[in-house]
């Protein structure tokens, strides 16, 4: 959902993560086939002010691993 805008108060942990300028690492149960959504927001700071959130939702069931850009990043945050 690249350069998606939400309303406030459609996406909770988009929300929270804007606001506090902290990364957000929350979960949601879905009506899809995947029983668990965790999901993941990284707000993207600018002068102290959130110019964007990064957010991933993901099966936390999934064994995937993450790429070495993504743990760069992570942990310079």
């Amino acid at each position: 959902m690249e350069g998606t805008v939400f309303k406030p108060g459609e996406r909770p942990f988009l929300d929270q993560a804007r606001k506090t300028l902290e990364s957000i690492d929350g979960g949601l149960l879905s009506q899809t086939n995947v029983e668990r959504i965790r999901t993941l927001c990284v707000p993207v700071n600018f002068n102290g002010k959130a110019i964007a959130v990064l957010s991933r939702d993901f099966s936390p069931d999934d064994q995937r691993v993450a790429g070495e850009l993504e743990m760069t990043y992570f942990f310079t945050i």
